[in-house]
Formats: C-alpha cells, structure tokens, sequence
C-alpha cells in the first residue's frame, strides 16, 4: 500500500508500508492490504507502519485518514518521528498539549479583546 503523509507545510512522508495501526475517534484500527476503503478522523496519538518488517512510529496532531485502494492518504497537522515510544510519548505530551494550551490562551485573550472592544462600541453609541 502507499502511504502519504501530509502536514499543512510539507509532504512528511511517502512509501509503500505493509500494515498502518492507528486511533482513530471510533477506536484503534489496523489497515492491512486488501482492506475496504475506510476513512477516519485520528486523535492525538501514535500512528505505526509496517515497511519491510521493521515498525516506525510518528506521534500525529489529529487528522483525517483516506483509504482508497491501495492508497493511503494522511492528512495531519503536525508529526514527531520517533525511535522508542517513551520517548516520542514525552515529545508528544510537550509538542502538542502545550500548542492547545497556548491556543486555548490565545483564543482567551481574543475574546477578551472582542468583548472589550463591544463594551467601548457601546459605550459610544449612548
């Protein structure tokens, strides 16, 4: 099967992979040749591929999987190669829940804005 895997800045990974393992919101899967067309929106997680019996593990930022054939298209916002699952598991945790906490804050402070700027808009208008 061929797998790509795409972030919004580049194309971070493409080849042929015997096995993909996943989590997707419906639970963990596996993707094995022959398999149905499937599609799935994925967790924050370790996704795994098999190539040439040797398994390599990415920790992901959520996405959409696209299985057609045997094509297998990963559209994810960002990714961590790992070598030991300890290890990506730690930059996982780092990386990517921090990023949501700082966006939670950003998204605080601009609604703080907004509700300011109302306030002052009608302050105006009487």
């Amino acid at each position: 099967m061929k797998l790509n895997i795409i972030t919004p800045l580049e194309t971070f990974f493409v080849d042929d992979v015997e096995a993909i393992y996943a989590e997707g919101l419906e639970g963990y899967f596996t993707i094995l040749p022959n398999h149905a067309d499937y599609v799935s929106s994925l967790k924050i997680s370790i996704f795994k591929f098999v190539k040439g019996n040797k398994e390599n593990i990415f920790a992901i930022d959520g996405g959409v999987l696209v299985k057609v054939g045997n094509q297998i298209n990963l559209a994810i916002r960002h990714a961590i190669k790992g070598d030991n699952l300890v290890d990506l598991k730690n930059k996982m945790d780092k990386e990517f829940y921090e990023i949501d906490d700082n966006e939670r804050k950003s998204k605080t402070a601009l609604a703080s804005l907004e509700v300011g700027i109302a306030k002052l808009l009608l302050e105006l208008n009487q």
